[in-house]
């Protein structure tokens, strides 16, 4: 899936669009994410509200989810056993919904005013992470509760992801470095560097042996995490 003129577009590998774009509402759609069983896709709109969209079908999934956000979402990850979304917004609030109702779970989070640019669920899904504009890496329970604040860099926090096992976390930020910390206490264990602007997203490959990172730099580059 792919975000485009105001519209949501399904795609080949190949690049030959599949079907007709959804018939969106809500306006500029920002962001999207796709469910685990690659059904659904949530998406965050230029109105500040998530919508629920089936994918097969092209078709909006009830109303649009519950939250008074005052800001665009930023980003929006699923959780991996797929019950739920959560969403970053630029005032700096934290939501999650629950996938089969779209009401909230729980309290909106908040704890910094800055944009959050980045939210990703622990493989475990007993555990999220999110980043942003205040260059703070926080760890946070799944009932919402504040683990542990990772410090370190002196630039936004634009990506995150997990290591399988749940123990570390990689990122990557507008400083031009990915780093690798141990989840559990937040301990810098190896800074990347190669990248001369900032690093915009980065992915695990399946068996952990290569990170992939893509930056400002026009370049996607894959690092051996061995050496």
């Amino acid at each position: 899936l792919g975000v485009s003129d105001d519209a949501i577009c399904k795609w080949t590998r190949a690049g030959k669009p599949v079907g007709k774009p959804f018939d969106i509402d809500g306006g500029f759609v920002y962001t999207i994410a796709v469910s685990p069983d690659g059904l659904m896709a949530a998406g965050a709109y230029g109105d500040g509200r998530v919508r629920l969209w089936n994918i097969k079908e092209g078709s909006l999934v009830g109303p649009p989810w519950e939250g008074n956000i005052n800001d665009r979402v930023h980003c929006l990850d699923w959780s991996p056993n797929g019950a739920e979304v959560a969403g970053g917004s630029e005032d700096g609030t934290i939501r999650r919904w629950n996938m089969g109702t779209g009401r909230q779970i729980g309290s909106p989070i908040k704890k910094s005013d800055q944009w959050i640019w980045t939210i990703k669920y622990s493989p475990q899904c007993d555990k999220f992470a999110s980043g942003g504009n205040d260059d703070i890496i926080r760890v946070w329970s799944k009932d919402g509760k504040l683990l542990i604040e990772i410090k370190g860099y002196d630039n936004t926090v634009t990506s995150l992801c997990w290591s399988k096992d749940g123990e570390y976390i990689f990122s990557a930020s507008a400083d031009h470095t990915i780093r690798k910390w141990q989840s559990i206490d937040g301990k810098e264990l190896v800074v990347i560097r190669g990248h001369s602007n900032p690093v915009t997203s980065l992915c695990l490959s399946p068996d952990e042996s290569h990170l992939v990172s893509a930056s400002d730099d026009y370049s996607v580059r894959i690092w051996d995490l061995e050496t």
